[in-house]
């Protein structure tokens, strides 16, 4: 189904979040360290690509979020976990954009 009837996972502090932005972050890092044991020059390059692919994916992301959003708004009994869900996404952005300052401290490394 679209939406789901159960709560969004809670950080250790009971934050509503869910798994999304660890996934993302970690395969960007996978891809990094592999990339580091190559060289200098791809570590960069992998760094750079990971970035844009950031990007592109908050953009799809962003959209996929007012998708949500308008869904709801046509039948506000439906999902019944709508504000938790959002508020799992306004989290998952705070993680997102955290990761983004992470990508590029590495990058300055």
């Amino acid at each position: 189904t679209l939406f789901r009837s159960t709560e969004p996972e809670a950080d250790q502090d009971g934050y509503y979040q869910t798994t999304l932005p660890a996934i993302v972050f970690q395969m960007f890092e996978q891809n990094l360290q592999v990339a580091t044991q190559i060289s200098e020059d791809l570590k960069k390059k992998v760094l750079l690509l990971c970035l844009q692919q950031m990007g592109s994916f908050l953009s799809r992301y962003k959209e996929e979020v007012q998708f949500y959003k308008e869904e709801h708004l046509k039948n506000r009994q439906l999902p019944t976990c709508y504000v938790q869900y959002m508020i799992a996404i306004i989290n998952n952005c705070q993680t997102f954009r955290e990761s983004v300052v992470s990508l590029k401290k590495i990058g300055r490394a």
